[in-house]
């Protein structure tokens, strides 16, 4: 999906709790990932957050903080769960 600047991607693993974000951002590929402990329930907007935050912080400096914000406005914007 098309998130501001960016091209972003998750991909979950319910049974083994894990989310998977993949960030392209101006021809380079950043991923994150997010993984509950075993005491944790597994939920996809958590793992979504988490893992982007994670991709985000791996693309300091290819993308501005405008370009970020941006990106973090898009998801919001596409979840139906209002703003954190």
């Amino acid at each position: 999906m098309k998130l501001g600047s960016a091209e972003v991607s998750f991909h979950h693993l319910q049974n083994e709790k894990v989310t998977f974000c993949t960030l392209v951002a101006k021809g380079k590929v950043f991923n994150g990932i997010a993984k509950c402990s075993n005491e944790d329930h597994f939920n996809r907007h958590t793992g979504r957050k988490v893992s982007l935050t994670e991709a985000m912080r791996k693309s300091n400096s290819t993308l501005s903080k405008i370009q970020k914000k941006n990106v973090w406005n898009a998801y919001r914007d596409l979840t139906k769960i209002p703003r954190w």
